[in-house]
């Protein structure tokens, strides 16, 4: 099958979340069952600063949308560790005049530049004559594709057959800045439609995750299933991974974990302390990650026997907090911002993960943690619900509250001073656990092939 993925993220060449993970990692593990597979994507002025390997293909073509003709540039690399061609459509009024993916405080433009990016790879493909069997669009970003298939293109022979999945990651984000919901237009038109874990799947049929769509999506809900996302296990790997002091696997996590944990404690200002745990935590610092449960036990939280290790930004109230507890505790520490390498070091390092979130559509963070002997602490949401199990792989709770948080907090300390050969086991269970695309890719495949 020809399956072009559409979307606004692609690792390594434009990350914010997990979107780009999944764009940068399922189609490798598609290609590995045979599959013929392209990725489209807006050139950003953040990639062509990165210096990134991106050669011209010498396709020129231009795009009247609205009342303004746009002129493109195709540009070309491939997905590392693939033979996947990435196709970055190069406009530098659109994408290049700013770094950001996503500009603050100009959602109307994000959602035009990103609509014309969606109609620029319909034009584009078939200057390509690359007909796909299916258009796998992500998120509002490029939902509309899916519209325009059955509008648009009903008459156009070129897509005629062309089938298109629509993959939610969040159902909170819409692109509706000038009234035209360019989501719900998506879950309306797809002829599938794929939610990034089974839990999350069902969790948007309801009022509380629907976000106000849940009245469409249960008027087709035979088009609705969940798969679970994976991760790059080779890009997540202890036993390669050149970020850690020293790599391991099963047989050595004890030396490898012990030196990364030492390490996060030199880098933060931490005591070197081998004999208290370590929790870790890297995300956004936004409401749906849990921090509305996390400030308020902080003071708690510097009176346990443990230590806290912080990465990540976001909203101000959430980084001024942390600051805050910078300078007033001598176990919390925080490191504002993106550190490539401190973020392994923590999933490395760390002996647990905390992942409050309020909900969670799948959750990349607990996966990557399993793999790295972190053991997972998560809010029962989402793909959180699909992965992590009490006394198996990690620590649960229910109740979005900060006291349900604390005392989940509480019971993997106690596990951590009274049971080390029960903590062990919960380290080996997630390190031996496959999260690998594998499994997720054939359902994919299977989903392509069911419309085809």
């Amino acid at each position: 099958m020809n399956i072009v993925f559409c979307a606004a993220e692609c690792t390594p060449f434009a990350k914010v979340g997990g979107l780009g993970d999944v764009v940068g990692s399922l189609p490798k593990a598609l290609e590995a069952l045979g599959e013929t597979v392209r990725i489209f994507l807006p050139f950003y002025g953040s990639i062509a600063e990165e210096g990134h390997a991106v050669s011209d293909t010498g396709i020129d073509f231009s795009l009247g949308y609205l009342d303004a003709v746009y002129p493109f540039r195709v540009l070309e690399s491939l997905l590392p560790q693939s033979n996947i061609p990435v196709y970055f459509l190069d406009n530098h009024a659109l994408f290049r005049s700013t770094d950001e993916i996503y500009p603050k405080n100009q959602e109307l433009f994000e959602a035009q530049r990103l609509d014309i990016f969606a109609q620029a790879i319909l034009s584009v493909l078939k200057i390509m004559e690359f007909q796909p069997d299916v258009l796998h669009v992500h998120d509002w970003h490029t939902a509309r594709m899916a519209a325009w298939l059955k509008t648009d293109m009903a008459s156009d022979s070129f897509y005629r057959q062309t089938q298109a999945v629509l993959s939610i990651h969040n159902m909170a984000y819409q692109g509706a800045p000038d009234g035209f919901n360019r989501l719900k237009s998506g879950l309306e038109s797809a002829d599938a439609l794929v939610a990034v874990s089974p839990t999350y799947a069902k969790e948007i049929l309801t009022p509380e995750d629907g976000c106000g769509l849940e009245d469409v999506l249960q008027t087709r809900p035979e088009k609705l299933s969940g798969i679970l996302n994976g991760i790059d296990t080779n890009l997540f790997d202890p036993k390669t991974d050149q970020f850690l002091p020293v790599q391991y696997d099963t047989n050595s996590y004890i030396t490898g974990k012990a030196a990364a944990k030492e390490g996060i404690q030199v880098a933060l200002d931490l005591p070197r302390d081998p004999d208290v745990p370590l929790f870790g935590i890297v995300t956004r610092l936004v409401e749906q990650k849990g921090l509305d449960l996390l400030l308020p036990i902080l003071p708690e939280l510097a009176k346990l026997p443990a230590q806290f290790a912080i990465l990540g930004s976001g909203e101000a109230r959430y980084e001024d907090a942390l600051k805050r507890a910078n300078r007033e505790t001598k176990n919390i520490r925080s490191l504002i911002g993106y550190h490539a390498a401190l973020g392994q070091q923590i999933y490395a390092g760390s002996d647990a993960f905390l992942m409050p979130s309020r909900f969670e559509p799948c959750g990349l963070g607990q996966l990557i943690a399993l793999r790295y002997g972190s053991v997972p602490v998560v809010r029962k949401t989402g793909g959180l619900a699909d992965t992590i199990s009490e006394n198996v792989n990690g620590f649960v709770f229910t109740d979005y509250t900060a006291e349900a948080f604390l005392e989940a907090i509480e019971r993997a300390i106690a596990v951590w001073q009274k049971d080390p050969q029960a903590w062990q086991k919960l380290i080996l269970n997630g390190m031996s656990t496959d999260f690998s695309w594998q499994k997720s890719a054939m359902k994919y495949q299977q989903l392509y092939k069911s419309l085809i």
